[in-house]
């Protein structure tokens, strides 16, 4: 698919921009200049005394309101990424909390200039608040243009009033009334809000309309970010040129803050920077338009326009801004919803810096910082660059509504015995209580998942235990906190479970789940847990991590994730225990299994039934579903021994088979039946007839000649000799012919010679 394609699918995407010009050329066609920038930054610089005496919070820096830039050395190392990785926290930005702050504070203090004029630099803030109180300001906004543009007029003694639109936060709105800010909220998008609020401020002579889609001040409020951006950088000993890249990662709503944050970086820095726009995948207006050719609303697109990104949830970008940055901007990175809180979590865990989701799509960029990638899918890293990642929002944001963003990182143990799991019940005085869990706990700081799993069964149970692999891990929200779980597969190794904090114990088969209830978080596990049989319950308790890593070597054809890293004498022992069940009868009959381990148990619970024609309707039931050499060659029923007469004449259906593993079974079953005292001529002409293009069919072939002449050697030479209609199936003969130690140096010498 296109970009376009993929932005209507809705498919997360990073696209290149091309139409980027150099940035001296594009500039030129632009409607601004670097000494409108300036102009900005000098207004901002005779503002900041009234700024300091109005927000103590500035008074340390002088009332210049600034966030800084932060090097991220954990998370870059983490990601693998060469260059150096940076954080712009305007998320920490005085105030308005967000990048807001530079843009919409901006256009209030020029508006007031405007209606003051110079004397608002001699004016006391009472005898500013007295002249304004006759004055409105309004906006419309999702959430942070709405803060820093209310409490910056309300801190003046402007009427303020935001609307705000259906996405915008309560937390927020809930902010600017304790501020003295009046909220009109609608139930219609972002635009809708802006809509209704410019009909409102064009009826009132004395109220003034901060129009984020067409403001001039708003958006070189944003540009003076780069000439401050460009100290810092110095300041941290970072180069930026031809040499020395610099990429900026810029979260996109109606475009005003990245597009004039772009405007000033290609100012500063030219063609040495790279600005990347980052939006939801339901509301990609900027995207939208780069595509399109116009601001374009999303919904025509097919699109929702919604996402969880309040700051981002815009439907149709700025003109002002697509027409000024289409030919600066690099491209494009959208992202899923679903992408934003582990982003925000991930820069928490290993940062301890604390942004909004909406400031998280900023990472989006990390998936995208790989050379195993196509180049077109890639961005550049080198030791020589600098990545920057533009945190829009966070400060502002509530205890409580972070302790919902963040994860509570809890870990979980799947203990098994018998085919059955231990789960306890939670004391009634405690949240959640009455209801069944999975012994653990929260992971303290400094624990890996592992270790604190540990510490919780010794205090919880007192029994030690083997952590092996993660079973599952998934997320829930509670109203009060978000949980990260992570249920591991474990064992015990020393102790029996004794109650201690919890009031009752069990052990659950997956078929009596009903009979219990479990904490919410836990029902995406118990979903899972419910499709199990006794055949893996048993499995996963034998799970070991390190050998599915050995395992997965060995058959390289097998998707990893589906290997669950059981060892073959536990998966024999699991057969043997189960044989002649019902459970094992239920298991044989329920293809396809999902695990790699299922279908290795499938053929030695095969290998175990003794009746002859009970063995050949379960091969034929299995064979199709095979699909490695290792399930394959573990399929040797110990009822063919007694039937090998019955099997000689079935083995011809194998052999014309179209299906690789069926064909190779049908090879494996002449070498293991037909070689020894049952020796038969015409099993090297059946297996000599066998011609293939699969490599495992013709490894087999090989494997087969190659006992031959172990055991048969002179009824095998004359096929060796011939060639085997396959000069690589006979390199093969040759190779493992030499392989052997059941032939004789003579023989291998008279074997190299053919």
């Amino acid at each position: 698919m296109d970009a376009l394609e993929l932005l209507k699918s809705g498919t997360p995407q990073l696209w290149k921009n091309p139409d980027l010009l150099p940035a001296d050329e594009a500039l030129k066609s632009v409607g601004f200049a670097y000494g409108d920038i300036l102009d900005a930054e000098a207004r901002l610089s005779r503002f900041a005394p009234l700024i300091a005496g109005l927000f103590s919070e500035t008074e340390e820096a002088g009332g210049i309101i600034e966030s800084p830039l932060t090097e991220l050395n954990e998370l870059r190392e983490f990601e693998g990424i060469s260059g150096r990785l940076f954080l712009k926290q305007d998320s920490e930005l005085p105030i308005a909390g967000s990048v807001k702050a530079r843009g919409g504070i901006y256009e209030v203090l020029k508006h007031t200039e405007d209606i003051l004029g110079d004397a608002v630099f001699s004016t006391t803030p009472d005898e500013i608040r007295e002249k304004l109180k006759g004055y409105t300001v309004q906006v419309g906004s999702t959430g942070n243009l709405g803060l820093s543009i209310g409490i910056m007029s309300a801190a003046l003694g402007y009427n303020a009033i935001v609307h705000m639109s259906s996405d915008a936060k309560e937390w927020k709105k809930n902010m600017l009334r304790e501020k003295g800010v009046t909220v009109i909220e609608y139930d219609g998008d972002y635009s809708s809000a802006v809509a209704r609020g410019r009909e409102l401020s064009d009826a009132d002579p004395g109220s003034y309309f901060v129009d984020d889609e067409n403001s001039v001040p708003l958006f070189m409020g944003y540009a003076v970010a780069a000439l401050r951006l460009k100290r810092q950088l110095e300041e941290q000993g970072v180069k930026v040129d031809a040499e020395h890249p610099l990429d900026l990662y810029l979260p996109c709503g109606v475009g005003g803050a990245p597009g004039g944050i772009t405007f000033g970086a290609k100012v500063v820095f030219g063609d040495s920077v790279n600005c990347w726009f980052v939006e939801p995948t339901q509301a990609p207006c900027m995207l939208a338009a780069f595509l399109t050719g116009r601001p374009v609303p999303v919904t025509e697109l097919g699109l929702s326009g919604k996402t969880e990104a309040d700051g981002l949830a815009v439907g149709t970008a700025s003109k002002l801004v697509y027409d000024t940055v289409k030919h600066l901007v690099s491209g494009e990175i959208t992202v899923v919803d679903e992408l934003l809180q582990p982003y925000q979590n991930k820069l928490f865990d290993r940062e301890g810096i604390f942004i909004e989701p909406s400031s998280a799509a900023s990472l989006a960029f990390l998936p995208f910082i790989d050379e195993d990638l196509p180049e077109e899918e890639t961005i550049p890293d080198g030791k020589n660059a600098a990545h920057i990642a533009w945190a829009t929002g966070g400060r502002l944001v509530p205890e409580a509504e972070r302790k919902k963003q963040l994860y509570t990182r809890v870990s979980a143990a799947l203990i098994w015995r018998g085919g059955r799991f231990l789960a306890c019940r939670r004391p009634l005085h405690k949240a959640r209580g009455g209801l069944w869990e999975f012994v653990g706990g929260k992971v303290e700081n400094g624990e890996t998942g592992e270790q604190a799993l540990m510490r919780e069964c010794r205090e919880e149970l007192d029994v030690e235990i083997e952590v092996k692999s993660v079973f599952m891990s998934l997320v829930h929200h509670y109203p009060d906190l978000t949980v990260w779980l992570t249920l591991y597969n474990a064992g015990i190794k020393e102790g029996e479970p004794k109650l201690i904090e919890h009031t009752e114990l069990a052990w659950i088969a997956p078929d009596e789940l009903e009979n219990y209830e479990f904490c919410p978080a836990d029902e995406g596990i118990l979903a899972v847990l419910g499709r199990f049989d006794e055949a893996l319950c048993r499995l996963q308790a034998q799970a070991d991590p390190k050998y599915r890593e050995f395992q997965a070597k060995l058959v390289p054809d097998v998707d990893a994730h589906l290997i669950l890293g059981v060892r073959l004498p536990d998966i024999r022992d699991i057969a043997k225990r189960m044989k002649n069940s019902e459970a094992a009868e239920r298991f044989l009959h329920s293809l396809p299994h999902g695990y790699y381990d299922e279908n290795m148990l499938h053929a030695m619970l095969i290998n175990e039934e003794k009746d002859y024609d009970t063995v050949i309707r379960l091969i034929d039931g299995f064979l199709p579903f095979v699909d490695n050499w290792a399930v394959c060659d573990t399929i040797k029923p110990k009822a063919f021994k007694k039937h090998r007469a019955e099997l000689w004449d079935k083995i011809p259906d194998y052999l014309a088979s179209e299906h690789t593993y069926t064909v190779r079974f049908g090879l494996c079953m002449l070498m293991s039946h037909f070689l020894d005292a049952d020796f038969r001529k015409e099993a090297l002409e059946r297996a000599d007839a066998v011609q293939s293009d699969e490599y495992y069919v013709k490894m087999m072939k090989a494997w087969f000649f190659a006992t031959s002449a172990a055991k048969q050697y002179e009824a095998a030479l004359p096929y060796i000799r011939r060639g085997l209609g396959d000069p690589e199936v006979k390199r093969m003969t040759v190779r493992k012919c030499f392989e052997s130690f059941r032939i004789s140096d003579e023989r291998k010498a008279v074997i190299r010679s053919l």
